[in-house]
């Protein structure tokens, strides 16, 4: 009778209070090696978020070019989504196991660009290794959406996210004592990423997920590329607000790289070491992304979510105006934690938003779409702030910035009282 008893709530402590508050078996399960994958995303989203900037700039002593494109793999990933996944989706595999081999490919893409001396090998191997990991979000997000109860949906994902975050901040300070005690142990960076790939992909092997249905009501666009973009007419709140978060996350976009070259160029009057840089632009935002992101999980829960993005949106912009406007090392810390406050609810709402529209069989295809938007506002915006910044100042380019992230936000408020699936879905 006891071992029947273990098997139920997972045979340990942690699972048994999971198993008191409600949470199901496999939404258990899930959350523990979700958690495992989460913690290694953490570890590869301060590349293009930093290092791979500051590689570029400290080691190869890059051109404007070079700086976009090493911000740009998330993009690139984000893009690819909407035709990859259209076809990984069909693979009569379980998607965890997908999601896994993807994770594993893109390992051998990093352990390559450690090894090459060349700048342009370097970039050849980096990009698409790092792409990697956006490119599986949505059908990730499918598993999520099968996995995780709609009531608790939010503040499960929120635990993924602050292992996500505690990787990010632990990583930024091990990166950025590495890089500053020698700048030629950039390969050590480099690899890290290829094994924090192999534990995702580790981890993933055991994320219980199944195979795609066949049945006859699966409706084509969860497997045509064409077909999900389609979705942006045929459901016209999922388009709306897809192009509201366009031009609120262009905007944020705008600025995303400008931060690290903000505090290492000269001209703007800080010219940080790495580990200055590093621990501004990374440790103190994954610091309150770490604080924050349970209260905006129950927020998202509880409230309606067009409430919550408009007041995500207005840290934003405050965050934006004291970072790049008031040039003083304390303005910037302070608009460096703002900044992980709004990313703490920003990447919820971005991962989670979705799976209100779409029913289980769709998921992938609203997903891909959304990822696809996201991709190329982020391609837009970095390349767009980048050019900019380097003829105006980046003081311009924030000013900018900010309009945009108002003028997404008075575009999404028609929807707050007309669209009831951003209602509250926890009471």
């Amino acid at each position: 009778m006891r071992t029947h008893r273990n098997a139920a709530t997972g045979g340990r402590p942690g699972s048994r209070l999971l198993g008191a508050i409600g949470v199901p078996l496999l939404a258990r399960r899930t959350l523990v090696f979700g958690s495992i994958r989460s913690f290694a995303f953490g570890i590869l989203e301060t590349g293009p978020k930093t290092f791979f900037l500051l590689i570029a700039v400290r080691h190869f002593d890059a051109g404007d070019a070079v700086k976009t494109l090493v911000s740009l793999p998330q993009a690139f990933g984000l893009i690819a989504a909407l035709l990859v996944v259209a076809y990984l989706a069909r693979l009569p595999v379980r998607r965890s196991l997908v999601v896994a081999a993807a994770m594993a490919l893109a390992a051998a893409g990093f352990f390559a660009a450690a090894a090459v001396s060349s700048l342009t090998w370097h970039v050849l191997w980096l990009i698409p290794a790092s792409a990697t990991g956006a490119v599986t979000l949505p059908l990730y997000t499918t598993i999520i959406k099968a996995n995780y109860p709609a009531r608790l949906r939010g503040r499960l994902v929120a635990v993924e996210l602050v292992l996500a975050m505690l990787g990010s901040a632990l990583f930024h300070l091990l990166g950025g004592a590495i890089l500053e005690s020698s700048g030629d142990r950039y390969r050590a960076v480099i690899t890290a990423y290829g094994i924090a790939n192999l534990i995702a992909a580790g981890a993933l092997l055991f994320v219980p997920s199944r195979r795609p249905r066949r049945a006859a009501g699966v409706r084509q666009q969860s497997v045509s590329p064409l077909a999900a973009l389609a979705l942006l007419w045929r459901d016209r709140a999922f388009g709306l607000t897809v192009g509201a978060w366009f031009l609120f996350g262009f905007g944020s976009l705008l600025v995303a790289p400008l931060r690290i070259l903000f505090l290492t160029e000269p001209r703007y009057g800080f010219d940080l070491p790495a580990v200055g840089v590093a621990l501004i632009a990374g440790t103190v935002p994954d610091i309150m992304r770490l604080v924050c992101t349970p209260l905006w999980a129950n927020l998202f829960d509880r409230f309606n979510f067009i409430s919550v993005r408009v007041g995500l949106n207005l840290i934003s912009v405050l965050s934006i105006v004291l970072f790049f406007q008031l040039h003083s090392v304390p303005a910037v810390i302070v608009g460096a934690a703002l900044m992980g406050a709004f990313n703490a609810g920003g990447m919820l709402a971005w991962s989670l938003w979705v799976t209100r529209f779409a029913d289980r069989e769709n998921t992938a295809a609203y997903m891909s779409v959304h990822t696809f938007a996201t991709g190329m506002r982020m391609m837009l915006g970095a390349t767009v702030g980048i050019q900019l910044a380097s003829r105006a100042g980046a003081e311009l380019v924030a000013w900018i910035a900010a309009g945009f992230v108002v003028l997404g936000t008075l575009a999404l408020l028609p929807l707050r009282r007309t669209e009831q699936r951003f209602a509250a879905q926890a009471r």
